[in-house]
């Protein structure tokens, strides 16, 4: 499959969709999040969006009313675009990485739902460890300024953590039943196996 290049990067609201879909954790977006994302007009969104679309980078679902655009996975040149606006900044991932121990002493970092693009997951963010609760609300609201929407964290200490998993805790089954990122594991090896197991 051929694709124009100028048709990838026709315009500056294409170029800010690209690096927003392509750069770190791709989740779906909708168009007026898109618009707030990228400070660009709804009309120059709707249309990229549709070109994007129309040339295979995107795919489409809909969900409570509203339409979502998600990258395609087998988009032809997806890795490439990615590892060009890698080059622009850090992906997503990354910066919680570093952002996260800040937080405090922290053990075990989980990410699902909108990070995973799961949609029944329990939470968005668990945090294993001893927070501290200003830096943990900072740390937050930067992610949720950053992805333009609320999430739902969960933080327990690390007792917490091995006693809700060797009661084989409903709610850790979940998280790691669905679709999940380990973005960081620092705790004893004993803890270290997937809860539920």
């Amino acid at each position: 499959m051929s694709i124009p290049l100028e048709r990838l990067f026709g315009s500056r609201t294409r170029v800010k969709l690209l690096f927003l879909f392509t750069n770190g954790i791709r989740r779906p977006y909708y168009v007026r999040e898109l618009t707030r994302l990228t400070k660009e007009r709804v009309n120059s969104i709707r249309r990229e969006v549709e070109n994007l679309r129309r040339i295979g980078l995107l795919s489409t679902h809909v969900r409570k009313g509203k339409k979502y655009y998600v990258v395609n996975p087998k988009f032809i040149l997806l890795e490439e675009l990615s590892r060009l606006t890698a080059k622009t900044g850090k992906p997503l991932q990354d910066r919680l990485f570093e952002g996260v121990r800040r937080v405090g002493n922290v053990k075990l970092v989980l990410l699902t739902g909108i990070f995973t693009q799961t949609r029944h997951a329990p939470t968005d963010l668990l945090i294993v460890g001893e927070v501290n609760e200003t830096n943990l609300r900072g740390f937050v609201s930067g992610i949720e300024e950053e992805l333009g929407t609320e999430i739902n964290y969960t933080v327990m200490t690390s007792t917490e953590f091995e006693y809700r998993k060797n009661m084989n805790d409903n709610f850790l089954r979940e998280i790691y039943k669905v679709s999940h990122v380990e973005l960081l594991n620092t705790l004893a090896p004993g803890l270290r196996a997937s809860a539920g197991k």
